[in-house]
């Protein structure tokens, strides 16, 4: 799911080169660096998103996902894929593949927000439910939230 044509997807290892507020995803590739399709409810996710975020500071924020899946510490959505990659197939379905970032730059964290609740109903309207690792859709009881992002 893009958030501007010129992403520019990272190892989730990569420290990121930015102080500020961002939007950012996670998504699951495989050893030669190829997306992983993700089966959703309505259909593929072909971009194999795992996670849609927002931080006050990325690099902050990617060394806590990091640390939530190898150590069930600090990230929420990291420390659920700690309790996958522990207690379910995930750890041998998805062997050896890597995780990636990518992330988008906004002006406050207001904007971040925003966006970032955007960008998860967004997925929720092409795929029908939020991505993997997303345990909450941010104010999906505001109507229009969802009136105002189309999808498209």
């Amino acid at each position: 799911m893009e958030m501007e044509q010129d992403e520019k997807w990272q190892p989730i290892s990569v420290k990121a080169e930015h102080n500020g507020p961002v939007v950012y995803q996670i998504r699951l590739v495989d050893e030669q660096g190829h997306v992983v399709q993700i089966g959703r409810l309505i259909k593929k996710d072909p971009d194999g998103i795992l996670l849609i975020g927002m931080a006050t500071e990325m690099n902050r924020r990617r060394k806590d996902f990091i640390n939530g899946f190898k150590n069930h510490k600090r990230h929420s959505e990291g420390k659920l894929l700690y309790l996958l990659l522990k207690y379910s197939s995930f750890k041998t379905d998805y062997r050896g593949y890597q995780y990636e970032y990518y992330f988008q730059p906004v002006s406050t964290k207001g904007d971040a927000e925003q966006t970032e609740m955007k960008l998860i109903k967004k997925y929720v309207k092409i795929y029908g439910e939020a991505p993997p690792l997303n345990s909450v859709i941010p104010k999906r009881d505001n109507e229009k939230g969802w009136k105002n992002n189309r999808g498209n």
